[in-house]
């Protein structure tokens, strides 16, 4: 088999994927599903004599086996010993403390609690910050909680801990630390150069584009360049690199006629730049590839992509299986692949057709469509290999990534060249006015990409939610035909399965929209706190605005999305953080009903003076499009909601208040959603617990409350159909 290491590595890490997506019951189903396969691939002659399918067969075998196998002997036993034990625990920081979800974060090695050995990896979480730096030990009183979530795990991180608020923090920095802290340090005055060069929002970009350091871009740039689909461009990985490599191939074979050298050179500069963005899943998987490829010229061998690729996923699936669920794994490594196997595919006939007309063989001409067709067709390979990952995780995908590709990927190069300008050349004082001039024409390409994505995002249709069952069943059935037409290997199989593929989804859609037609969904977008949307073919109805100022415009994305309607409703708490986003709210769409509570008689906000709000000070009452009725009930400042729907009750509790301020009629909701610990919660039962938010404080609700329900549902953006 001329491709060995790219059979063993997708077929590995597709298993292992699938797996993390669909569970545990579908593991055992694929493994009994590939022994009767083995066995008859080793029956007949001549799939045995091709050694393909048994090997393909085997190797899925293997690594569920291995994930078993690896969660009994290394995750399991120590979660168990240490999950919810308290004390004085000690870590060596492995990462630098960003901060994410209102706490202050680094990912650490968790050493031992009150002087028991532990040696697990760690997600460290304060409410305030605290001077340490990579590789220091650092001391502190908590409480260790097993991380249940795959993604914590693909990180090696098996606890999370929180820093008690009124914890003595003791920090010792070693004398001698490893390089990598030096390398650190490096990314730190590099960062900082940038933030001294360019505006904060400038730099915040280029800090994540030249450096890795994504924690502080704005949460709307971050939604614009998804919903753009060019997340990938701040995220160091193999189109960083292969920028990186080119440069310094180029300049090395100028100055340097030596292929040993030029290759050392290359080898040297990945090497370096991966430990300084810090060594992600992407990077690996992307050194990997550039240094095979290296090696391959420095030994005149040519490096075979889709080896590479397997290769690389090999190594960073074999120490911990877990790898295979990291998103941004998935997404570099299905790119790729999508790249190497496509868009070469893709580009030859269209350039062959164009090459017959003789305009299009000018040089200029020629070097100008070159650039643009694959640009394009790069893109479209990408998405249409991520789009799976896309759909499942983010519950929806670009319409417009392809085109908004074409016009920043080629900026893109640039801005990381400038980048790279600004922030080593800083310190070199006689260089400042060229330095100044890079550092406006960055400026400029950052506002233009801005612009690019804020004109494209406005279109209809820019963005595709797929967060409906439907959807996921599309896709299945298009992989289905896809692996099929591949076996057919002939075009009309191609063409019936793109007939089909479009059948299935237009048809489904339909039908989904004809029988849910009368579904009542709860949406809660990840705003940091709990907003609450219900919504219904008829219209949607706000019954809570709560949140992070900086995260108000997920909010508002989310109600961007909803249908027009003219029976659109809010119920507002009426305090400081709910009038912030009730004000956001109104600036933005009209409401022909707001409701606002205010028990104590306080003057309206300036920004809501001239807003149709009704204020209510007692128990109300509304119904919702002869749907629901929603029961409003408040006790001091906490306000209760509590939704009828056919046979489905739902209860939202405030963040702070008191279950016997709840009448005991509505104590036993099928479903309650929260985000707090309030007191005598005890008294609530129900099927459903909807704990809001995924950082610490959920995982502590989540299982401080989980005796009041018979399922637990925990998560930062969740879409919840209630009857």
């Amino acid at each position: 088999m001329k491709r060995l290491l790219a059979l063993l590595g997708f077929v590995c890490f597709f298993v292992l994927a699938a797996v993390f997506y669909f569970g545990e019951l579908f593991m055992w189903i694929m493994l009994f599903l590939f022994s009767g396969f083995l066995i008859a691939s080793l029956i007949i002659p001549k799939t045995r004599r091709e050694k393909t399918l048994p090997v393909a067969f085997m190797a899925g075998i293997l690594c569920c086996l291995w994930l078993v196998s690896y969660t009994a002997f290394f995750v399991t036993p120590v979660q168990e010993r240490f999950n919810e034990r308290e004390g004085r625990v000690t870590v060596t920081q492995k990462s630098r403390m960003y901060f994410s979800g209102g706490y202050y974060c680094c990912e650490a090695e968790i050493k031992s609690i009150d002087s028991e050995t532990v040696g697990a990896g760690g997600l460290i979480m304060s409410s305030e910050p605290f001077f340490s730096s990579l590789y220091d030990e650092i001391s502190f009183d908590s409480q260790l909680f097993a991380a249940r979530r795959t993604s914590y795990l693909a990180e090696d991180i098996k606890f999370t801990a929180y820093v008690f608020e009124d914890s003595r923090i003791e920090v010792n920095s070693p004398e001698n630390k490893p390089l990598l802290s030096g390398i650190s340090e490096l990314n730190i005055d590099l960062e900082n150069a940038l933030y001294m060069e360019l505006d904060l929002e400038t730099a915040n970009f280029a800090s994540a584009l030249l450096l890795g350091n994504r924690y502080n871009l704005e949460n709307e740039v971050n939604t614009l360049f998804r919903n753009c689909g060019i997340s990938h461009i701040v995220v160091v990985s193999g189109l960083h690199l292969s920028i990186i490599a080119a440069l310094i191939s180029k300049v090395s074979k100028r100055f340097v006629r030596n292929r040993y050298i030029s290759s050392a050179c290359i080898i040297i500069a990945v090497l370096f730049f991966g430990a300084m963005t810090g060594f992600g899943y992407s990077m690996v998987r992307a050194m990997i590839v550039q240094l095979v490829i290296a090696l391959g010229g420095m030994f005149r061998r040519r490096a075979d992509s889709l080896n590479s690729l397997g290769l690389a996923a090999l190594i960073i699936i074999l120490p911990n299986p877990y790898a295979a669920a990291d998103v941004g794994f998935q997404l570099s490594l299905l790119s790729t692949l999508g790249i190497v196997t496509l868009s070469d595919r893709m580009y030859k006939p269209v350039d062959s057709k164009l090459s017959a007309y003789k305009l299009c063989r000018v040089k200029p001409v020629k070097a100008i469509l070159k650039v643009i067709l694959t640009t394009f067709f790069t893109s479209l390979s990408a998405s249409l290999m991520t789009l799976p990952v896309s759909a499942l995780v983010f519950g929806g995908f670009s319409t417009i990534a392809v085109f908004v590709n074409i016009l920043v990927v080629p900026i893109m190069a640039f801005a990381l060249v400038l980048s790279a300008i600004c922030a080593v050349f800083h310190y070199v004082g006689f260089l400042a006015l060229f330095v100044d001039i890079c550092a406006f024409l960055l400026e400029s390409l950052y506002h233009f990409i801005i612009w690019v994505c804020r004109l494209f995002s406005s279109i209809p249709y820019s963005y595709i939610r797929t967060d409906e069952i439907y959807f996921t069943l599309w896709i299945g059935f298009t992989m289905i035909l896809i692996g099929a037409a591949i076996a057919i290997g002939k075009r009309r199989g191609y063409i019936l399965t793109v007939f089909l593929s479009l059948f299935m989804l237009t048809s489904s859609a339909g039908v989904y929209k004809l029988t849910h037609e009368d579904v009542l969904t709860l949406r809660i977008p990840d705003t940091g706190g709990k907003s609450v949307i219900l919504e219904s073919a008829s219209g949607h109805c706000i019954l809570s605005l709560d949140g992070s100022v900086r995260k108000a415009h997920r909010l508002l994305e989310e109600i961007q999305k909803l249908p027009d309607s003219d029976s659109n409703i809010i119920i507002s708490c009426g305090d400081w953080a709910s009038d912030s986003y009730l004000s956001k709210v109104l600036t933005e769409f009209d409401y022909n009903t707001v409701l606002r509570y205010d028990n104590k008689d306080n003057e309206m906000p300036a920004s809501l003076e001239n807003k149709a709000i009704i204020s209510f000070d007692e128990n109300y009452r509304i119904s919702l499009w002869d749907k629901a009725e929603v029961y409003v009930f408040a006790e001091d400042d906490s306000l209760y909601e509590y939704i009828v729907a056919d046979n489905t009750s739902v209860l939202i509790l405030p963040e702070i208040g008191n279950c016997l301020d709840i009448p005991e009629e509505f104590r036993n909701p099928k479903i309650v959603v929260t985000e707090s610990v309030i007191k005598n919660m005890g008294l609530l039962s129900c099927e459903t617990l909807v704990v809001v938010g995924e950082d610490y404080m959920g995982e502590a609700t989540a299982n401080i409350a989980a005796g009041i329900a018979q399922k637990v549902v925990l998560d930062s953006n969740i879409v919840y159909d209630i009857n």
